[in-house]
């Protein structure tokens, strides 16, 4: 009878670890992985960071996003795990926003997600396709992404991803991504 709890707990154990990310209510994990998220999409053009609005006279009430331009659609992924609290259709575009410890993550420019609020995600898993840009003509497509914490503070996206280009190579707003 022992054995079989044993098995029985670990089964358990084993199923709700495949079934939630390990650190979902970690704050600290993910204060460790700042500067080391990888970008939601991999084809962008255009990287648009807040850090570049310190050089922005009028911008004290622009989030603090960064926004990715491109040519065509493209693969969104988790730049975290968590679960998911919302995901919003705002009629032209859809937004999910996930949320692990005392952080939220939103991901602003999806066609529609097949994922539902309550799912959890893993870092790097797929979220859905960017849509396309409903506010100009262009042929561009558009996704913005926001951090904040549990206090609805707006957390500077650039200084928690990898590979933002330096503020010092920025001349615009929008700066090109090679």
């Amino acid at each position: 009878m022992k054995k079989l709890l044993t098995i029985f707990i670990i089964t358990i154990s084993i199923s709700h670890s495949i079934a939630q990310p390990q650190s979902i209510d970690s704050s600290a994990q993910f204060q460790k992985a700042k500067g080391s998220l990888n970008h939601p999409i991999k084809n962008f053009t255009k990287l648009s960071t807040y850090s570049l609005r310190q050089y922005c006279t009028d911008c004290d009430m622009l989030p603090k996003e960064n926004i990715y331009y491109l040519n065509k659609s493209d693969t969104v992924k988790a730049i975290y795990e968590g679960k998911i609290i919302s995901v919003l259709d705002m009629d032209t575009y859809y937004a999910i926003m996930t949320k692990f410890g005392k952080y939220f993550i939103i991901y602003i420019g999806l066609e529609k997600p097949t994922l539902k609020k309550g799912d959890y995600i893993f870092q790097n898993q797929f979220l859905g396709m960017v849509c396309k840009n409903s506010f100009n003509d262009d042929n561009e497509y558009l996704l913005r992404i926001r951090i904040l914490n549990d206090k609805a503070d707006e957390l500077d996206p650039a200084i928690w991803i990898k590979n933002n280009p330096p503020i010092s190579e920025h001349l615009a707003l929008s700066v090109p991504v090679p």
